[in-house]
């Protein structure tokens, strides 16, 4: 799919700071169209997520860069989280000792509903090493978990 010109092009990237429990979301949209979009949104602080604050982080920004998408639009999504990518590629969330991750859990559900919102999916392993978009989206995913300076 990555070939065809009617495809949206997604990165995504999640980050999170175990000291402050707080979780960003960054990506950048090429539209079919050419148009580029990029957003950094900061996560409400998670409360039950020590071991797994990462993952609600990934899903996260995927969940939020598909709704941006209009409905229908085929999609290729690049992410660099392998557990992330799988579990929406195939639609199945191991929970296996994260039974009480309640923020895990709305994560990966709000990602499959936009998900199922969209055209064909298609998605591809990508480092922010060697991919400039990725790499933006992960500095957007870090500005959104960074403290904001005070004002005076």
């Amino acid at each position: 799919m990555s070939g065809k010109k009617n495809a949206v092009n997604i990165w995504c990237d999640g980050s999170y700071r175990q000291a402050t429990n707080v979780a960003g979301a960054g990506w950048v949209i090429r539209h079919a169209d050419g148009k580029e979009e990029t957003r950094a949104l900061t996560l409400p602080q998670l409360k039950d997520s020590f071991n797994y604050g990462s993952d609600v982080a990934e899903l996260s920004a995927a969940a939020d860069a598909m709704r941006a998408v209009p409905a229908g639009s085929n999609v290729l999504i690049h992410m660099d989280c392998k557990s992330a990518m799988e579990a929406i590629q195939n639609g199945k969330l191991s929970m296996k000792g994260r039974e009480g991750a309640v923020s895990l859990r709305k994560a990966f559900d709000a990602a499959m509903e936009a998900k199922g919102q969209l055209g064909a999916v298609a998605f591809q392993l990508t480092s922010d090493r060697n991919n400039l978009n990725m790499s933006e989206a992960h500095r957007l995913s870090r500005e959104a978990t960074s403290p904001k300076p005070h004002k005076r």
